[in-house]
């Protein structure tokens, strides 16, 4: 596994390293007066992998994850999803609803994270698939209400190849 902080950091200015290896191109749209962020993961750190769940966007409407390129008709593959929610300090049950789509498909309709976790602070992962996809993948994040407090929270995504195909051909 690779896991790949997004937006990617940038080096520190002046020392000649610019940014920092990998790229990595994922399109986002976030809500208006959100974004994301990033707390120390060692203050209410929780599971296997605890950095996981200590940054996110908040706010997050929809991405496009590149997969491969020109990997259309008999190249696309399979693929299962794992997406990450942690509700915020404070929410309450029914606070943050919201429907995810994947490649313009509701695969979850009426996601509370509060609720389906059992409580703010914990890690709630939804597995999702087998789903077919070429170059890339399309997420959607639909909150049933408006306003900053309603915006959905997503922590991680985790996309794993299923398929015997290889990736990029």
């Amino acid at each position: 596994k690779l896991w790949l902080a997004y937006p990617r950091p940038n080096a520190i200015s002046g020392i000649g390293y610019g940014p920092y290896g990998l790229k990595f191109g994922m399109k986002h749209q976030v809500a208006d007066s959100a974004g994301f962020y990033c707390r120390d993961f060692r203050r209410d750190a929780a599971g296997d992998a605890p950095w996981l769940g200590a940054s996110g966007c908040i706010g997050l409407l929809g991405c496009e994850v590149p997969l491969t390129e020109k990997a259309s008709g008999p190249d696309a593959g399979l693929y299962r999803l794992r997406l990450g929610f942690v509700a915020p300090a404070g929410d309450k049950p029914g606070q943050r609803v919201f429907d995810v789509k994947v490649q313009g498909k509701t695969v979850l309709a009426g996601l509370d994270v509060v609720k389906a976790a059992g409580g703010c602070g914990k890690v709630l992962v939804k597995e999702i698939g087998p789903v077919r996809a070429g170059e890339k993948l399309t997420l959607g994040f639909v909150p049933r209400a408006a306003g900053a407090n309603q915006a959905p929270v997503v922590n991680f995504l985790e996309v794993i190849r299923v398929d015997d195909t290889p990736a990029g051909r």
